[in-house]
């Protein structure tokens, strides 16, 4: 330490706060190594959400709906109505350009696979447009999975599994309130399964966990519908950190 002659330094350093300061410091030097390492990780392998979306994007299945001036002039004018979806404190209509797409080419009854507040809030509005239209709004989900079945279909496994995990890696972000909620806890990097009372590090203003095992940011925890075993850790831990 600068600024103190031998003798206060000894003595500084031989308080334990001082060295509870000074292992602090590694540790957190160890997390910031670790956390680089990680994006590091995902530079080059990619993202694996964007993986997913792009080589859904490109099968021939998937409809790409071309957006011209008209359908931005009906985009401009529905949020200066006020019409949903969209935010009116918003200053882009990024919503509003895709409904009016949707309206623009509608040819049979759909499902709405989105997350979107301004869409799930607003269905029975969005529904009526439609019916306008002709067809039927047969319901607006986050789930890709419960979108097939509401059209009749059987989702496949893999699918069911895919959707899991995805959905489990949201929990591993600005997740203090909901892990003061569970039972115990799961890390999909170092498979260590876990209470959340041993967590004693947080990152993002003290709101997302990282795990007291590894010191990734990969701490989710367990629910009635996500059950925290070994298999699906490993599972989590391939699909994202692309090792078994």
């Amino acid at each position: 330490m600068t600024g103190l002659n031998p003798l206060n330094s000894h003595f500084v350093e031989s308080i334990e706060e001082y060295k509870k300061l000074i292992n602090q410091k590694k540790e957190m030097k160890k997390t910031v190594e670790k956390l680089i390492d990680k994006i590091e990780g995902l530079k080059e392998e990619g993202d694996p959400i964007n993986e997913v979306i792009n080589n859904l994007y490109e099968t021939e299945i998937v409809e790409k709906l071309d957006i011209n001036d008209q359908i931005i002039k009906k985009a401009k004018d529905r949020q200066l109505i006020g019409n949903p979806p969209g935010s009116k404190d918003s200053v882009t209509i990024g919503d509003e350009i895709i409904w009016e797409s949707i309206l623009a080419n509608i040819s049979d009854d759909i499902v709405i696979v989105t997350n979107d507040k301004s869409f799930l809030d607003n269905m029975n509005f969005l529904m009526e447009e439609i019916k306008d239209k002709g067809f039927k709004l047969l319901g607006i989900t986050p789930s890709i999975t419960k979108a097939i079945d509401i059209i009749g279909a059987e989702p496949s496994k893999n699918l069911e599994e895919l959707e899991n995990e995805l959905q489990a890696h949201t929990f591993s972000i600005h997740n203090k309130t909901y892990l003061e909620k569970v039972n115990r806890c799961g890390c999909f990097h170092c498979l260590e399964i876990f209470s959340p009372d041993e967590i004693f590090e947080w990152i993002d203003n003290e709101d997302t966990a990282l795990c007291p095992y590894c010191g990734i940011d990969s701490v989710i925890g367990e629910s009635d519908v996500l059950h925290i075993t070994e298999e699906f850790l490993k599972g989590m831990r391939k699909r994202w950190f692309s090792f078994e």
